[in-house]
């Protein structure tokens, strides 16, 4: 029977996972310091309503990872706050499309700020060139990841992968 060693801190898998878990702590930190009355999921949801000014209200929850409904909360009290407007979609009357109002375009400002310092932070010890490839690298990593669903024909079923790891009796 095949041993099973790991070490957690050198394995891709678990350095992005964790990488992934400090980096929404820290930048949830930064963001409650700076006193905006906003969470990550709110700063996600700002960001991709003004990349894609009045797409309709349910398109960044694909972006940003999130349920429908949780976007659907997020904007509620991001117009409630007035950082943005819901317009009614002209096709269907059941869809929104979110628009930025002036008080999250200067908030959007500050919180590009507080990234820069943040991310500045993190790469300290990474050359700039370094950087740029090691960004470049994950980048070919989540493309893959995103195109894996397509490519799973053909892999060993789970039964046989298991089938390897039985205890001998």
């Amino acid at each position: 029977m095949p041993v099973i060693a790991s070490n957690h801190d050198t394995e891709l898998d678990f350095i992005l996972s964790d990488l992934g878990f400090l980096l929404r702590r820290e930048s949830d930190r930064w963001v409650q310091q700076a006193s905006l009355g906003l969470t990550r999921a709110q700063w996600l949801g700002l960001d991709q309503v003004a990349l894609q000014e009045g797409c309709l209200q349910r398109e960044p929850t694909e972006t940003i990872h999130i349920e429908a409904s949780t976007v659907g909360r997020h904007v509620e009290r991001l117009v409630t706050a007035g950082r943005l407007a819901r317009r009614d979609d002209a096709l269907d009357g059941r869809a929104y499309r979110p628009h930025l109002q002036p008080k999250a375009r200067s908030t959007r400002l500050l919180l590009q700020r507080l990234t820069d310092q943040l991310r500045d932070g993190y790469f300290a010890g990474i050359s700039p060139e370094r950087r740029k490839e090691l960004v470049d690298d994950l980048g070919l990593i989540r493309r893959d990841l995103l195109a894996s669903p397509a490519r799973t024909e053909g892999l060993p079923s789970v039964h046989a992968i298991s089938h390897e790891f039985q205890p001998v009796r």
